[in-house]
């Protein structure tokens, strides 16, 4: 192969803070066969799509615990993806400044295909948690309703109840103006009484009188 020995670090987007740690870079030497160094560059990028997996895989496991934080994990998301499509126009540049990718096309077809799956695979998972960001705000909506209705059933026990307590008070009101109004008839029976109580009395006392003086006489 033409050309000086050269190493080259392989240019690409910085992975996400929470991934990639303890992955070495593979680096290319052009004066390797091609094989090899599609190799070293597809098993650098299984190795970091792996991790890269794992670390999305435990961040969905809690999602559905972290749902005020749905905002900045979509943020996350579209980051990584920014990232992600970063990488594949550096790759591009990549193949159209050196000729060498030109004989490893393939290999760059087939990590392009991973990065553009994993792409993927991210919006599916964006979208599983948008999902789930709905179902808990349908189940909110549903209790929120429930608490309504609730609501409701206190209050329409609160209004029975003061409906007849009212009815007691307005029963209880009327028994004592009854009452009142019944003692003063009696009262007023008892004055129209006296005057005729007091003659009867007078009757019995002249009938006394007068059978004992028919008694005295001789």
């Amino acid at each position: 192969m033409s050309g000086p020995s050269t190493v080259m670090p392989l240019e690409q987007a910085p992975a996400p803070s929470n991934v990639g740690h303890g992955i070495k870079r593979a680096t290319v030497n052009v004066d390797e066969p091609p094989t090899k160094r599609v190799r070293a560059l597809m098993d650098d990028i299984d190795a970091e799509r792996a991790a890269e997996r794992a670390a999305w895989d435990k961040e969905k496991a809690g999602l559905e615990k972290k749902l005020e934080m749905s905002e900045e994990t979509t943020e996350v998301y579209k980051r990584e993806n920014s990232k992600l499509k970063s990488r594949i126009k550096v790759l591009e540049g990549a193949e159209k400044d050196n000729i060498e990718w030109q004989r490893i096309a393939h290999g760059y077809e087939a990590e392009k295909k991973i990065a553009q799956d994993k792409l993927q695979g991210l919006e599916a998972d964006k979208q599983l948690a948008e999902s789930k960001v709905q179902e808990l705000e349908s189940a909110k909506s549903s209790l929120e309703i429930e608490l309504r209705k609730t609501k409701r059933m206190w209050a329409s026990d609160y209004e029975w109840r003061m409906h007849w307590h009212n009815e007691w008070r307005r029963q209880r009101d009327k028994k004592e103006e009854l009452e009142q109004v019944l003692q003063e008839e009696n009262e007023e029976i008892a004055e129209l009484k006296a005057p005729a109580e007091a003659y009867r009395k007078i009757v019995e006392i002249v009938n006394r009188d007068r059978n004992k003086a028919e008694t005295l006489q001789p």
